[in-house]
């Protein structure tokens, strides 16, 4: 019986544990979001030259500068976004190697079909 009460005593206090190393990413999961919405109205905000003017022609160098680093920032988004859907592709198909072979390409290009078929039937 001891035994099984330090046992049970053991799994509390490592359920305890992990709620409260997992609070604190709940927040940031929470928050997250709205700073990230709040952080591109920030950045929308110091491109307020585009429209205050005539665009391209009363910009000075410095404001040439903000534009295209916005303009990158806004592209890298989409390139981050094929290298997470890429590295999860790879992760589900590759096997037990760890390495996409020709057949695993091929279940994946079927997969891919299949899924872009049953979501324009859907529409």
């Amino acid at each position: 019986i001891l035994l099984c009460s330090s046992s049970l005593t053991t799994r509390k206090r490592k359920n305890c544990c992990d709620i409260i190393f997992a609070i604190p990413c709940y927040i940031i999961e929470l928050f997250a979001p709205l700073l990230a919405v709040y952080a591109i109205l920030v950045k929308i905000k110091q491109l307020s030259f585009v429209v205050d003017g005539e665009p391209f022609a009363d910009w000075s160098l410095e404001q040439y500068i903000s534009f295209i680093a916005f303009l990158n920032q806004v592209a890298g988004l989409r390139v981050l976004r094929n290298v997470e859907t890429a590295s999860i592709q790879h992760f589900v198909f590759s096997g037990t190697d760890a390495e996409l072979d020709t057949d695993e390409l091929l279940i994946m290009d079927n997969w891919w079909n299949v899924s872009i078929l049953s979501a324009v039937s859907n529409l």
